[in-house]
């Protein structure tokens, strides 16, 4: 229906959103495992788990409740399920944390936005593409 009123809405991860959305990539909805790690202001780094709620080329969203600063550089890994029976796909990355929101007033868990600097991805720990830097290439 709101296609007949605005045709020109742009489709992210299966939804559309507002025009003036100026995201660079496209956001593909994932509801999977994610381990996180950074180091605290005294050096001491520290581990949580969290959900993959989304991911882009530029970024993620994670739901988790021990989530890490604002301005924190995250080390993350992510494994992908299996397709067709196929080897598991393993992104491990380095990124930055860009937003924290407050949980909710039932305490559920709270979201942050990071940012992709670098990844890797890996097909059962082994490394099947080398080292990926999100920004552009010199042409």
């Amino acid at each position: 229906m709101l296609r007949r009123f605005c045709p020109n809405l742009p489709i992210v991860a299966g939804r559309r959103t507002a025009p003036m959305d100026r995201r660079q990539h496209e956001r593909y909805t994932l509801e999977t495992p994610v381990n996180f790690s950074w180091n605290d202001p005294g050096d001491v780094r520290q581990r949580r788990k969290g959900f993959l709620s989304n991911i882009s080329g530029g970024g993620i969203l994670v739901s988790t409740h021990g989530p890490p600063p604002n301005g924190a550089c995250i080390h993350f890994t992510v494994c992908l399920r299996p397709l067709y029976g196929g080897a598991r796909l393993v992104i491990r990355a380095v990124g930055q944390v860009l937003r924290v929101e407050s949980a909710s007033e039932t305490k559920g868990p709270t979201e942050f936005a990071a940012s992709i600097k670098t990844f890797t991805l890996h097909e059962n720990h082994k490394e099947l593409i080398g080292r990926l830097n999100s920004r552009k290439t010199r042409e």
